[in-house]
């Protein structure tokens, strides 16, 4: 991920119709993860929000709602984004 303008300029060119300078980035980039439906998730990269953070969300969900005999939990990999928490894009 670009974290300055000259960096994303550099990336997207004249694809992009107007760029705002708003500075350098500081902050981690975000966290990516791999939706494996029915599998679960698997981390792509981690950045801003830890993976075990997203894990310790989905458990707390999962283990609150009837849903936990469809959706089985698996420490590497987790469902946080299949139906029905999140519509896919």
């Amino acid at each position: 991920p670009a974290s300055n303008i000259k960096e994303a300029m550099e990336y997207f060119g004249d694809k992009i119709d107007l760029y705002v300078d708003g500075g350098t980035l500081k902050a981690k980039p975000s966290t990516i993860v791999r939706a494996l439906y029915p599998k679960g998730l698997r981390l792509v990269r981690e950045g801003n929000i830890p993976f075990d953070k997203i894990l310790s969300f989905y458990k707390a969900i999962i283990t609150s709602s009837s849903l936990i005999a469809a959706f089985p939990l698996e420490s590497s990999s987790l469902d946080l984004f299949g139906p029905p928490f999140l519509p896919h894009h």
